[in-house]
């Protein structure tokens, strides 16, 4: 099942518990990571999902690729200037017991892959050029931005869908900048 298949689940809390600063969640996203979910090298997700693994070669001053989280069909790119801290969190409801790490960092660049399909429903958000050569939709979501946008694969048939979220100290230019300069 596909869901299974996913190790990674990003999550568009508006608030984590936890002692966070003000300033920080400004400033950070929050995620999600299952117990299941595989730390690798770029290196190894690359081997695992058969095709170099798209990054951007800018980034704001002092932020770095700091983790990363790969299967088969999926990866994510934790982004920070520091060392990302995750708490483990017990989530207790009528279908049962589950536990997962919970985390905020400075970005979350998330990777997967399809055969494109039909238009799809309309979100809410700006659309944006990027490097000219293709559009991308820039959305607010309360404490941060998500740009999501799409390239084609270089190696298997199909595209990549790119989704970067950032928090709000980061500017649409500066996603936009960090957008252009991925690379494969």
């Amino acid at each position: 099942m596909a869901t299974k298949q996913l190790i990674v689940i990003v999550s568009m809390m508006t608030m984590m518990a936890g002692s966070l600063s003000c300033g920080y969640v400004y400033n950070s996203v929050p995620g999600i990571l299952e117990l299941s979910a595989q730390k690798v090298t770029l290196e190894e997700a690359s081997e695992i999902i058969r095709r170099p693994v798209p990054v951007p070669t800018y980034l704001p001053e002092g932020y770095a690729i700091q983790e990363v989280y790969g299967s088969e069909h999926y990866v994510m790119l934790l982004i920070s200037d520091k060392e990302i801290e995750k708490k483990l969190v017990t989530h207790t409801d009528a279908a049962g017991t589950c536990q997962r790490y919970e985390f905020r960092c400075r970005m979350i660049m998330s990777i997967t892959w399809a055969v494109p399909g039909p238009p799809g429903i309309k979100l809410p958000g700006k659309w944006v050029n990027i490097d000219g050569s293709g559009r991308a939709l820039i959305q607010d979501r309360g404490d941060h931005h998500a740009l999501w946008w799409q390239r084609p694969d270089p190696v298997l048939p199909g595209v990549s869908e790119l989704v970067l979220l950032a928090g709000k100290r980061v500017s649409n230019n500066e996603l936009v900048k960090i957008a252009e300069s991925v690379q494969y």
